[in-house]
């Protein structure tokens, strides 16, 4: 394989479809690409503000070349892009203590330092001091080149840090390397480059010119369309200097417009069937396709997230790729049952050529519920959570607004996982609750009762955050007995080496943390299942919250206690893995206990043989329903895809740390 498509596909439109193809089939190829094309690859996914794509690029390229500077580097800059800043540091500095302490490393050392001073206030003046360091280390020890990137953010990290005079005198300095180079390019009559005019804007905006700066940004953000993951650092920058220097921080933001992260819900065409009211007659179809067009023109550009039913779901998604966006589809369950149930034999359009495509033309087709058909509202409730969480985790990545779109005749009828129901789970979530100060996602409304009857739409041209269906179904109300639950599974590492003397020693000790850790947990949050043989655990919570902080607690308490000093052999290492999805909770005939079971539960079962000792592992379901409930105790930063045990194929995992 060769770089020969990396290079074809830059800017165009598909291009990150394209190059997620390449990549997929490269993973399956024997012959793994050559290190240059990893390389390239993972910048383009960074370019292209796709830091887990990047990731899972940087990850695999390692496992050939694991000491590779540029791998490594690429990698840090990935995960701190995703969010996981302790983990970036971590590398970076391994990088620096292996000897490599040059632009490149210290640079986005010291970029990680400063994000984790805007993070972690208690340490926040620790945290500036160690970034202007790393800054300022950088650009005494830059070979060759033109120093900029070091002299701007040795300029912002003093300024930020109170020490105005140095941020004048290394702001003054690269205006100086800015001009510079933009004169260079002038001279060879090259485009001018981005990241001078970004830094020249920054500088400016050090010193004190606002509207010079302001103007500046526009040109660095007109210098390099749709290089939106430059644009975002730029963004971020001049954002938290701006806050900084106690100026309008929008103004400065909105010189950089991010792409709006949509999520859509909507309507089936009616089938020929239906002996109900009509919802969506197959001759509007072209009316609600063009209501959505105009919907996404006034957005903007737009990343869309939705699932593949026939109508209003595919018209979305063509519309999205029309308009030149970016798509994800959540599917509840396999791709083929899903086409068999909820796109084919629909009049209105040719359904199953518009999936098709639509699959095809998708970043990523996540499968809840992959190699299952699960019948139930449930299952399809818990998609459209899924689907909602994914688009605000990207949309919380790439500091973009998020909104709902749905396609709506304003009437129950759908049954939980249908539009109504959605939409009550959406309006929850738009509202200001003790833990959001202000709404996290505006509701739009396209009516096709409207469409279809010629009246005054209820919700044109006008964002509806607080709609309320009243009655609409839910999980409880859907009669196939399945509830959305979070589930635990835990064993610990080195049991099966013990000798038969010490499992009353493990009872004891052991098990007994496990039931005061429990016991110690709030009544409302506690386990609805709590269930152990052996060395394994087996809890089940109603929430992602719950079982996450107990998680999280048990495990460190396991790591805090010296289990040797208790009379172990060896110190005790618990692993635990996450997941959440559909269950059946009953009543065990055996053992007349209450337990869950389904598919979702061997899932979980399936993630805790992968985890690493001492860690907590979870499932991408767990980290999107994690995002739906709000939960800010803790995060769940990304580890890479991982191949379960038994043949259960790949997911993607998350790591859990309290923040």
């Amino acid at each position: 394989m060769s770089l020969s498509l990396v290079r074809k596909v830059r800017g165009r439109s598909d291009e990150l479809q394209k190059l997620t193809d390449f990549w997929n089939r490269s993973v399956q190829a024997e012959a793994p690409p050559s290190q240059k094309v990893h390389e390239a690859l993972a910048a383009r996914f960074l370019s292209l503000a796709e830091p887990l794509l990047a990731y899972d690029v940087t990850q695999a390229a390692r496992e050939h070349w694991p000491r590779d500077i540029k791998l490594r580097q690429q990698q840090a800059l990935a995960l701190s892009r995703a969010g996981d800043l302790n983990t970036a540091r971590r590398l970076l500095e391994d990088i620096a203590a292996d000897g490599y302490q040059d632009e490149e490393t210290l640079g986005i050392l010291g970029g990680v330092y400063k994000s984790l001073a805007q993070r972690e206030r208690r340490g926040r003046a620790r945290w500036l001091r160690r970034s202007r360091e790393s800054y300022e280390q950088a650009h005494r020890g830059a070979s060759g080149g033109v120093p900029l990137y070091s002299a701007i953010n040795s300029a912002a990290t003093a300024l930020l840090g109170g020490d105005t005079r140095a941020a004048g005198r290394w702001a003054r300095l690269a205006t100086r390397l800015c001009e510079q180079q933009l004169a260079e390019d002038a001279a060879a009559q090259r485009p001018a480059d981005y990241w001078a005019l970004a830094s020249l804007a920054e500088s400016l905006l050090i010193r004190g010119k606002h509207r010079q700066a302001l103007h500046c940004y526009g040109e660095a953000a007109a210098a390099a369309p749709g290089e939106y993951a430059q644009h975002l650092a730029t963004r971020r920058q001049a954002v938290l200097l701006a806050r900084h220097l106690k100026l309008d921080a929008d103004g400065f933001a909105a010189a950089f417009p991010m792409p709006r992260i949509v999520v859509f819900a909507g309507h089936m065409v009616d089938h020929p069937t239906r002996r109900a009211a009509p919802r969506f007659p197959p001759e509007l179809v072209e009316n609600v396709r063009i209501a959505i067009r105009e919907r996404l023109r006034e957005m903007g550009p737009v990343i869309g997230y939705a699932s593949g039913a026939n109508g209003a779901d595919l018209l979305f998604l063509d519309e999205v790729h029309r308009a030149g966006g970016q798509t994800y589809v959540v599917l509840p369950y396999d791709p083929h049952g899903f086409r068999e149930r909820s796109v084919a034999g629909f009049p209105g359009a040719n359904w199953e050529w518009l999936y098709r495509r639509a699959l095809g033309r998708a970043t990523d087709v996540i499968t809840v519920a992959p190699n299952q058909l699960l019948e139930g509202g449930t299952s399809y409730l818990y998609a459209t959570q899924v689907l909602r969480g994914l688009a605000q985790a990207h949309a919380e990545r790439t500091d973009a607004e998020l909104h709902g779109l749905a396609v709506f005749d304003g009437k129950v009828g759908d049954g939980a996982g249908g539009t109504a129901s959605i939409l009550n789970v959406w309006s929850r979530l738009a509202r200001p609750t003790r833990e959001r100060a202000s709404p996290v996602m505006d509701l739009h409304i396209i009516d096709v009762d409207a469409l279809r009857t010629g009246k005054r739409p209820r919700w044109h041209g006008e964002t509806a955050p607080r709609i309320r269906v009243r009655n609409a179904a839910t999980s409880k109300d859907t009669g196939d007995r399945m509830q959305i639950r979070s589930m635990m599974f835990g064993d610990v590492k080195g049991f099966g080496g013990l000798k038969e003397e010490y499992m009353p020693l493990f009872v004891d000790e052991f098990l007994g943390l496990v039931a005061r850790v429990h016991e110690k947990t709030r009544k409302s949050r506690r386990a609805i299942v709590l269930n152990t043989w052996g060395d394994g655990l087996y809890l089940v919570f109603e929430r992602v919250r719950d079982a996450g902080l107990f998680a999280l607690d048990l495990n460190e308490q396991v790591v805090g206690t010296n289990w040797v000093k208790l009379g172990f052999p060896h110190q005790l290492q618990l692993r635990l893995g996450m997941h959440t999805g559909p269950v059946y909770p009953c009543m065990e005939p055996v053992t007349q206990t209450m337990t869950c079971t389904g598919t979702h539960v061997s899932r979980a079962a399936r993630i805790e043989p992968i985890t690493p000792p001492a860690q907590v592992y979870a499932s991408r379901e767990f980290a999107a329903m994690a995002q739906v409930e709000g939960v800010t105790e803790f995060s769940c930063n990304y580890v890479g895809k991982v191949v379960l045990p038994k043949k259960s194929g790949v997911i993607q995992t998350f790591r859990l740390e309290r923040m």
